[in-house]
């Protein structure tokens, strides 16, 4: 069963970590459009968000599988707890985005959309991160 969770789990980083990279890549293109088609766009480019919360979710479920029969060694690493404090932060910046992606939709789009670059930034560093301290806990 392991392999399966570390399967799962590391098709959940590839679709978060995508959609961060994705929007490193189309946020400075996006800035460079008229306003009207760059929301335009954007919005058609939210299914990227559902595709981050469910890679997402999938991290957390398999990663929460994986660490069962080795909770009593890592929940004394440092390394470790701070990778999970940060998934924590990580999880609250991703149902940020998808609120003002939500809230774009259906009022104000400008000024909600305006908020996901920052946010979206602070996702990818957080994510990048977060797989660096996986390598040191894990190596």
């Amino acid at each position: 069963m392991k392999d399966i969770y570390l399967i799962i789990h590391f098709i959940g980083m590839a679709m978060a970590l995508g959609t961060s990279f994705d929007n490193l890549f189309t946020g400075p293109a996006l800035a460079r459009l008229p306003k009207d088609e760059a929301i335009r766009i954007a919005l058609h480019n939210s299914v990227l968000v559902r595709m981050g919360q469910t890679g997402l979710a999938l991290l957390i479920i398999s990663g929460i599988l994986l660490l069962i029969p080795l909770w009593d060694t890592l929940s004394h690493c440092a390394f470790f707890l701070t990778k999970m404090g940060l998934v924590i932060i990580l999880t609250i910046l991703v149902m940020m985005i998808g609120g003002h992606v939500q809230k774009a939709k259906t009022a104000d789009p400008e000024v909600h959309l305006a908020k996901v670059p920052l946010l979206g930034k602070l996702a990818f560093l957080i994510g990048i991160t977060i797989v660096i301290l996986a390598v040191l806990v894990f190596h």
